[in-house]
């Protein structure tokens, strides 16, 4: 294991036995709604400082092992560069939950749903651009059954979250006032999210079975994080839809905010095996 990997190791595990103590002291009812909803903000704030810019550092230095003109270089660069959007989206998101922001709350919780849709937009080019390259030297790609049972839980959960889209409202708007405008584009960037999860995770999976098939280790380890990245994303999402509306806040401060950092965790590991890998070989 690399030492960017043992720390961002120690890091994350760090991290999760403090949100565990903070867990149980909810558990315990010594804190009412508006602070539950304030600390599991705060949480995801902390959780996007913290870990993604791993994955920021880590992609760049994934990208730079590829010539300038590689799919591979491409795919990592824009995952370094989307890692950017992606964390402030999280932050200026959640940032309502945590702070009275006054007028510019509105704007706010909608660029915590456009931004990190801005990183899926960007990866999803950047991995459908990689398998085109790998698919025109005439490698075959097969995926196992496994995978296609996967895609069709995942496209069952998609289905789930445009019927949910309230719930998930009201989870990602923390209670602020929006105006028609406003709520129309936060509801249509949260309908778009839905639709870049699953395309996500297929493309990242793919790229994780063809590294699989070429015999890269670390190779398909590196894929394989950025594809649980979009599978943990998606639990994530699916737990609050199903859960929110009954449980509120205590959900995510007791269990939900854990699965979030695993997904943080996972996106900054992929590139760290891919430097790993380019380490190795020589």
């Amino acid at each position: 294991m690399s030492a960017p990997r043992r720390l961002l190791t120690l890091w994350i595990a760090t991290l999760a036995v403090v949100m565990a103590i903070v867990a149980i002291v909810a558990i315990s009812g010594r804190l009412d709604r508006a602070q539950l909803a304030a600390v599991s903000g705060l949480e995801v704030v902390l959780m996007a400082v913290l870990v993604l810019p791993f994955a920021g550092v880590s992609a760049w230095r994934a990208a730079n092992l590829f010539g300038p003109t590689d799919a591979g270089s491409a795919a990592w660069r824009m995952l370094a560069i989307g890692a950017i959007p992606l964390a402030l989206g999280q932050v200026i998101g959640y940032l309502p939950s945590v702070l009275t922001l006054g007028e510019i709350e509105p704007v706010a919780v909608v660029c915590g749903q456009l931004l990190p849709a801005s990183f899926r937009v960007l990866l999803s080019w950047a991995l459908w651009r990689m398998l085109r390259a790998y698919r025109d030297t005439g490698i075959g790609f097969h995926g196992k059954t496994i995978d296609l049972v996967l895609m069709a839980v995942v496209f069952v959960i998609t289905i789930v979250l445009f019927t949910r889209v309230d719930v998930l409202f009201s989870y990602w708007t923390a209670n602020s006032e929006l105006s028609e405008t406003e709520r129309l584009v936060m509801t249509s960037a949260q309908m778009v999210n839905f639709l870049l999860y699953p395309i996500l995770l297929f493309l990242s999976l793919s790229m994780a079975r063809f590294a699989l098939q070429m015999g890269g280790g670390l190779v398909a380890r590196a894929w394989g994080g950025v594809a649980l990245y979009g599978l943990l994303q998606l639990v994530h999402v699916f737990v609050l839809a199903m859960y929110y509306k009954d449980a509120g806040p205590i959900l995510s401060v007791a269990f939900d905010n854990f699965i979030v950092l695993a997904a943080f965790g996972a996106l900054a590991m992929g590139p760290m095996f891919q430097v790993e890998a380019a380490e190795v070989r020589r």
